[in-house]
């Protein structure tokens, strides 16, 4: 073996060593993310956890189990450069219907993960048209609020979340017992 066949052979070692790297490094930061996200910590004891796990070993393995025939084929930075995009596209999948799931607005969702609330938002007022209602009605809906403040006029509010780094309510002001505005504030 010459010196320049050699020089290019440690090189492509070495280009698929940092790619494999990279590739691995991104699938196990966006899992981690995703770990993170509140959505999943809801669904975290179920079916999901397994689900995504299994994805992304599968990501992993297929290009190893199958190199020979990929190798036919496919150059092996290629092939886990496409297993990992499939692997990618899946999992958005799944998380996507995760939080369609979510963000769909029940009084046992509601009143069960509080974290999850702000999801639930958009779903609430469109179906259940907040501003009109009375106190009793919002109170039936929602439950009890988080707090209840009666500054200027009354104002409930329902804890939603956490942003980054201040809890997140859902605000309702009232006039003569009928909610008039509501709005997401952050303390």
């Amino acid at each position: 073996m010459n010196k320049q066949n050699f020089t290019y052979n440690v090189y492509n070692v070495c280009f698929i060593i940092v790619l494999i790297l990279g590739w691995a490094g991104i699938l196990f930061v966006s899992f981690l993310l995703y770990l993170m996200s509140d959505m999943f910590k809801y669904l975290g004891n179920g079916i999901l956890v397994y689900i995504t796990g299994f994805i992304y070993v599968l990501a992993f393995a297929l290009p190893i189990i199958f190199r020979k025939r990929i190798s036919k084929y496919l150059s092996m930075p290629l092939s886990f450069v496409v297993f990992t995009i499939l692997s990618v596209i899946i999992v958005s999948f799944v998380f996507v219907g995760a939080r369609s799931y979510i963000s769909s607005f029940s009084q046992e969702k509601w009143n069960n993960n509080e974290r999850l609330r702000i999801y639930m938002l958009d779903d609430l007022e469109e179906r259940h048209k907040i501003v009109g209602k009375t106190n009793e009605e919002i109170i039936n809906l929602l439950g009890g609020p988080t707090y209840i403040s009666d500054v200027k006029n009354i104002k409930y509010e329902y804890y939603v979340g956490e942003s980054i780094i201040d809890p997140l309510g859902y605000q309702i002001e009232f006039d003569n017992n009928i909610a008039i505005k509501t709005e997401l504030v952050e303390h």
